[in-house]
């Protein structure tokens, strides 16, 4: 083996440098029946729990991990016996075993595995075949140990970066748990207070392409999206579907999603907006006899908003439901305001965070590019 001479890179296939066993289905139940101690894991890497099966043996170790099915970029060294549900192993075989460094190897593949997943239409499961056929430029011992160390150096920041995020996620699940001073009622039906207003059904891209060239004032289209960056444009006032397009202007409102991200919320300061049929703007009736911040309102009560959203997938918000059940305590506006202004900061200080984050994640693509 020490007699050869390689040339560097070398490029090879994953097939050719690892043996790679599939994996197979684990169930619940066979592991509770089971009295063995083997730990088993899961895809995500995490213990699922024990059992007297094994997917590897000692010459195997050590070897690489990761999930078959919904990977999520996650790559795990063991150095133990084991058995894993759902998951793949990689197994170094002998000719590479003093060329190729697993930590390096761990490195690479999630961005390759998720490319593959991406690029492929259909490929939700990385089946032995996939996954042998990938190819790879293995380069010299040196530059493998130099890419495991500037990696884990971002990685270090990157951890950080998470957990100052955890942390402030925390800080803004305290605020809706806390017991106001004083308040203007409780137990208030929230249809006494605030109303909505429904979206218009056909106010599609296409039909926003043919009123580009009308003038009149311009109405901002919002959808389910609920991000700025995401909406449709601006549309004049005009009929649609022989109706007057609905639209909200000279106050505060809360877009309300739909379907799709069913029951999120936006907080739409005074503006000219219109609605497709994909989401709902609430506000706060004019003859309520309660002060409401609207802000407030969706930072206290998002578990509220939530609940009326169904399960599936594309999921819709049950906005009937809502304004029937739903029962709101309202504190002065001061104690509203000084919440708000709180969870402000914090949104600020998490979009801060969110952006390093991304920062330090485009460098670990960019060394392994």
């Amino acid at each position: 083996m020490k007699n050869i001479i390689f040339e560097y890179p070398i490029k090879e296939t994953l097939g050719n440098v690892f043996r790679i066993i599939q994996g197979h289905q684990i169930t619940d139940e066979e592991i509770y029946k089971s009295y063995g101690s083997i730990p088993v894991y899961t895809g995500a890497g995490e213990l699922k729990g024990f059992w007297d099966k094994a997917l590897v043996g000692k010459d195997d170790l050590p070897c690489l991990t990761y999930a078959t099915k919904a990977f999520d970029g996650t790559i795990v060294i063991r150095n133990e016996i084991f058995d894993a549900n759902n998951t793949a192993v990689l197994i170094l075989k002998d000719k590479y075993k003093e060329i190729v460094l697993l930590e390096w190897i761990s490195v690479i593949l999630p961005k390759i595995f998720l490319e593959i997943m991406t690029s492929k239409e259909g490929v939700s499961y990385l089946n032995r075949e996939i996954v042998e056929a990938i190819e790879i430029n293995i380069p010299d011992r040196k530059t493998q140990e130099d890419l495991i160390i500037k990696h884990k150096a971002i990685n270090e920041r990157l951890d950080h970066a998470k957990e100052l995020l955890r942390r402030c996620k925390a800080l803004m699940n305290k605020f809706i748990n806390i017991e106001y001073k004083t308040y203007q009622g409780k137990n208030v039906e929230i249809e006494e207070c605030v109303g909505y207003m429904s979206g218009n059904s056909g106010l599609t891209e296409e039909f926003v392409y043919h009123t580009l060239q009308e003038e009149g004032k311009k109405y901002s289209i919002l959808s389910s999206a609920t991000e700025e960056r995401t909406m449709m444009g601006t549309v004049p006032k005009c009929y649609i579907n022989n109706k007057e397009l609905k639209v909200f202007e000279g106050k505060e409102g809360l877009l309300v999603t739909r379907n799709g991200k069913a029951g999120q919320t936006r907080y739409l300061s005074e503006g000219t907006y219109t609605i497709n049929d994909h989401a709902y703007i609430l506000f706060v009736k004019p003859d309520s006899k309660y002060q409401i911040n609207l802000k407030w309102l969706s930072i206290q009560y998002k578990s509220q908003f939530l609940m009326y959203s169904s399960n599936a997938d594309n999921g819709t918000w049950n906005m009937t439901g809502f304004f029937k059940h739903t029962k709101i305590d309202i504190p002065n506006l001061q104690e509203q305001l000084s919440i708000v202004k709180k969870y402000e900061i914090l949104e600020r200080r998490i979009d801060s965070i969110e952006n390093i984050k991304k920062h330090y994640s485009d460098l670990v693509s960019k060394e392994i590019a």
